[in-house]
């Protein structure tokens, strides 16, 4: 049994290569004949019909003699076909979807970068001679130089949440870990360097961050690890409260290491701190304070750290030194990675 399966001028599913001589040898829609095949020189029953806004062609040697035969097969093919043809709609719109999110957010990113860019810029600038704008620009950072290294922070900042999404978009959405590697890495480094390009946004809540010196090494594809961390603290940034601390401590376990991340942060409540792992799931005083976005921000964290061969544990303690701001609780929240201890057995998932 051979088929060709259009839709409109575009070739969906063929298993033979496509001649219109093979359908221009079929004179009438719906209805099946016996010709003589010029694609496989032999008599075969072929038929055209239209169904479900697709063209489909059909040709069998099996059935020349039985069209009832021929047209159960037609039928069979023909809802297949549309079968499949509805599920490619819902993976192009999905696909869309992630491509849509990708662009809105290194727009997003691009224009904070731009922003960051022109603040250290003198306005007038752009009047100038080529030859006096360095001259303009050393004077304007010279004259706020506090200003210019914030700006320098929030740019690497936007620059790394650029690349992250790079990250997401290739891994999770293609698919594609050709350029995953495994790596040796001081868990105190990686973090402490993360840990700098938000200072900003914690300082400006007042966070102090209190982070346990530590030579531990951990086995991990350093791209795909940094996103999972960039991500994780950009969430710390939104729904640490005010005023307070994150800790970070280390602990040898085995062939792992534990870093445990302590934080007065949104309630989690304890139904939710496996759901909120999940694509598409917010807590619940997350969407309270439109603070959940797309609900894609976790998930990201934590398939990225499944694909390092590590684990993330949400250990909420509800009511637990409880403080409340505009009517919303916070409560101290444990965050847990397990990860990969440097010369362990690394496996990939």
């Amino acid at each position: 049994m051979k088929y060709i399966i259009k839709k409109l001028t575009e070739q969906i599913f063929s298993n033979i290569p496509f001649k219109e001589s093979c359908i221009e040898s079929c004179s009438s829609i719906n209805q099946s004949k016996v010709v003589d095949c010029p694609t496989f020189n032999e008599k075969r029953r072929c038929g055209v019909y239209h169904k479900g806004g697709l063209e489909i062609y059909l040709c069998s040697r099996e059935n020349i003699k039985s069209k009832r035969l021929f047209s159960d097969s037609i039928e069979i093919i023909t809802n297949f076909a549309i079968e499949i043809d509805g599920s490619k709609k819902i993976i192009q719109q999905q696909s869309f979807k992630q491509v849509e999110r990708l662009i809105h957010n290194l727009k997003t990113y691009n224009a904070h970068c731009i922003q960051l860019v022109e603040l250290m810029l003198d306005p007038s600038i752009a009047r100038k001679h080529i030859n006096e704008q360095i001259s303009s620009i050393e004077a304007h950072i010279l004259e706020n130089p506090r200003r210019a290294a914030k700006s320098l922070i929030n740019l690497l900042k936007n620059s790394k949440l650029i690349q992250s999404e790079i990250s997401i978009y290739d891994s999770l959405f293609k698919s594609d870990t050709s350029n995953f590697r495994i790596g040796n890495h001081q868990i105190h480094r990686l973090l402490k360097g993360v840990l700098m390009i938000f200072f900003e946004d914690f300082q400006e809540k007042n966070i102090r961050i209190n982070l346990q010196d530590s030579s531990l090494e951990i086995a991990v594809d350093y791209p795909t690890f940094i996103c999972a961390l960039i991500h994780f603290f950009d969430n710390a940034t939104k729904y640490v409260f005010p005023e307070s601390s994150v800790d970070i401590s280390f602990a040898d376990a085995g062939s792992k290491i534990c870093v445990h991340i302590e934080m007065i942060s949104l309630r989690i409540n304890q139904d939710e701190k496996d759901k909120i792992l999940e694509e598409g799931q917010s807590g619940f005083f997350a969407k309270k304070l439109n603070l959940n976005g797309k609900g894609i921000g976790m998930f990201v964290i934590a398939t990225f750290f499944e694909l390092n061969n590590s684990k993330l544990i949400i250990n909420p303690k509800v009511k637990s030194s409880t403080r409340e701001k505009f009517g919303i609780p916070y409560d101290i929240n444990e965050f847990i990675l397990e990860l990969p201890k440097s010369g362990g057995l690394f496996k990939m998932m």
